[in-house]
C-alpha cells in the first residue's frame, strides 16, 4: 500500500539497522532490504517532494478556492523551512477537510511535504477519500472508538519519531478525532510524548532541534458553499535537548501534561471556542454590530473580536498570549519569536471581570431574541443600521429586480449545466446525514459536498 511504502522510505533512512528490520518485518517489508538500505544511507537529505503529492496538492487548492469564498493564511513565517524537524499540530472540526486544508495552506517553499496521519479505518477501501488519504503518505492511526482499549500505536509513533529525526514535518491533530462542537476537546497527550521520544532520541546531539507549531483553523460556516477560512499559525517553539532536560526520558508525566496544556492554550486563543453553539451565535452577532458591514477589518481580527465576545459571553477572561503561557509552564525558546499581544483582548477584560453573570445573561438573552426575529423577518442586522425613505426603498427594488432578470437569463446555460451536481451532491449529502447523530455526522459535511461536487462535476 501506498502509506506503507511511504513509512519504508523513513525506516531506510534510520541510523540503527536491527530496528530498520523490525520495523520493516511487521509492514511486510523485506528484512534484508530494509537493513542493507538503512546501513548504506547514513547521510540524511531533506525529502524531494513526490509527484503524486505535488498533483493532490494542486488538486486539493483548485477544490478548496471552489468550495470556500476565502482561505486566509496568517503568520505561515512561523512554518520553519525544509529539512528542520517540525512539528504542526491543530484543532479539529472538520474531518478530511481540516487536513487537505493545511496541506494546501503550508507554501510549498517553506515545507514540500507534511505528513499527515488518520484513523486506520479510512485505509485499503475502494473509494475515492481513500485513495486520496494513501496517495500523500498518511501514516495510519489506531484509535480506541474502533478498536477498544487493547489499541496499540507504538509501531507507528516509532515511525513518526524517526520521520522528525530525519527532518520530516508531521501534520497531528491531538483532540484526537474531528467533532461538531463549538469548543475544543481537551488535547491528548499523544503529541507530547512523541516529542518526549524525539528528544530522547537525539539527546546526544547538541545540535538538533525540534520546532513545536500550533494551527488554529476557523471556518465561519464549515459547510457552507463560499464561505470563509482563517488558518492562523502561532509563534513557535524551539526544543532542544539541551534547554529542556525535563522532557528526557524518563520524564514526570506532570512535564507531559502541562506541554499539552499549553499547546491547548495557544490553539484555542487563536479561533472562537465556546462551551455552546448558543453563545457562539451571540458571539458572532455581537461582533457584526460592533463592526458592521463597511468596516475595514481583516478576517483575523473578526475571529479575535467574536472571540472576545465569545470569552466575556462565557465568563472567561481573556488574557495576552504571553500571560497564557507562563501560566502553562513557560514552554518559549524562540526568543526571536514575536509575543503576539491582543490588545484588544485587554481592552475588555476589566469590563468583563466587572460585569455580574446576571448581566451577561440579560444581554445574551436580549441578543438572541433579536437575531430569532431577524432570522424571522429574513433580514440582516447590517440592513437595519438606519432609516430609508420608502420612494428610495422602492427604487433600490425595482433596480435589484431587473439586474435579477438579466443575470438569470445570462446563467440558464450555466443552471442547466451544474443541475446534476447540485442534484447529486445534495441528495449524497442529505442522506449521510441520515446516518448517524448531528455530532457524528455534520463535521463530514464539507468533505462529502467537495469529493461529490468533483465526482458528478468531472462526469458533467
Amino acid at each position: 500500500m501506498p502509506h506503507n511504502l511511504a513509512l519504508s522510505h523513513h525506516l531506510s533512512r534510520s541510523r540503527n539497522s536491527e530496528y530498520c528490520a523490525d520495523l520493516g518485518c511487521l509492514l511486510g517489508i523485506s528484512s534484508s532490504h530494509t537493513a542493507r538500505t538503512c546501513m548504506t544511507q547514513q547521510v540524511v537529505q531533506p525529502k524531494s517532494e513526490p509527484w503524486t503529492y505535488f498533483l493532490i496538492r494542486l488538486l486539493f487548492k483548485f477544490v478548496l478556492k471552489i468550495f470556500y469564498g476565502s482561505i486566509i493564511v496568517e503568520n505561515e513565517h512561523y512554518i520553519p523551512p525544509n529539512g528542520t524537524p517540525a512539528i504542526i499540530c491543530s484543532n479539529h472540526t472538520n474531518s478530511l477537510t481540516d487536513a487537505i486544508l493545511l496541506i494546501a495552506a503550508v507554501p510549498s517553499k517553506r515545507r514540500n511535504l507534511l505528513r499527515m496521519t488518520a484513523k486506520d479505518t479510512q485505509f485499503g477501501k475502494k473509494t475515492f477519500t481513500s485513495w486520496l488519504i494513501e496517495s500523500v503518505g498518511t501514516v495510519p492511526i489506531k484509535r480506541r472508538q474502533e478498536h477498544g482499549d487493547s489499541v496499540d500505536n507504538m509501531l507507528v509513533m516509532t515511525s513518526l519519531v524517526e520521520s522528525l529525526r530525519v527532518g520530516d514535518c508531521v501534520c497531528l491533530f491531538p483532540e484526537g478525532m474531528s467533532r461538531y462542537h463549538p469548543g475544543m476537546a481537551p488535547l491528548k497527550t499523544g503529541v507530547a510524548r512523541i516529542v518526549s521520544d524525539t528528544l530522547s532520541a537525539e539527546k546526544d546531539n547538541p545540535l538538533f532541534e525540534l520546532t513545536l507549531v500550533t494551527c488554529s483553523i476557523t471556518y465561519m460556516h464549515r459547510e457552507r458553499f463560499r464561505s470563509d477560512v482563517l488558518v492562523s499559525f502561532s509563534p513557535p517553539v524551539k526544543l532542544r535537548p539541551k534547554d529542556f532536560p525535563q522532557l528526557i526520558q524518563p520524564v514526570d508525566f506532570s512535564v507531559i501534561r502541562s506541554l499539552t496544556a499549553f499547546m491547548q492554550s495557544q490553539i484555542s486563543s487563536g479561533t472562537i471556542d465556546a462551551p455552546d453553539w448558543k453563545t457562539v451565535r451571540v458571539a458572532k452577532l455581537a461582533a457584526r454590530m460592533y463592526a458592521p458591514l463597511g468596516t475595514r477589518m481583516t478576517l483575523g481580527d473578526h475571529v479575535r473580536v467574536t472571540r472576545v465576545f465569545s470569552d466575556a459571553f462565557s465568563g472567561v477572561t481573556s488574557r495576552k498570549w504571553e500571560e497564557s503561557v507562563k501560566d502553562e509552564g513557560g514552554w518559549v525558546s524562540d526568543t526571536s519569536a514575536k509575543k503576539e499581544e491582543l490588545v484588544i483582548r485587554d481592552s475588555v477584560a476589566p469590563a468583563t471581570q466587572e460585569a455580574s453573570q446576571e448581566y451577561r445573561e440579560r444581554l445574551a438573552k436580549d441578543l438572541g431574541e433579536y437575531q430569532d426575529l431577524l432570522a424571522h423577518l429574513g433580514i440582516k442586522d447590517e440592513r437595519i443600521r438606519r432609516a430609508l425613505p420608502r420612494p428610495f426603498l422602492f427604487y433600490r427594488i425595482v433596480i435589484r429586480v431587473v439586474w435579477m432578470a438579466i443575470l438569470l437569463a445570462i446563467s440558464i446555460p450555466g443552471l442547466l449545466l451544474w443541475l446534476p451536481v447540485y442534484l447529486t451532491t445534495s441528495y449524497a449529502v442529505w442522506r449521510f446525514k441520515m446516518s448517524g447523530p448531528i455530532w457524528d455526522t455534520f463535521d463530514e459535511i464539507a468533505q462529502y459536498k467537495m469529493i461529490y461536487g468533483l465526482g458528478a462535476g468531472a462526469v458533467a
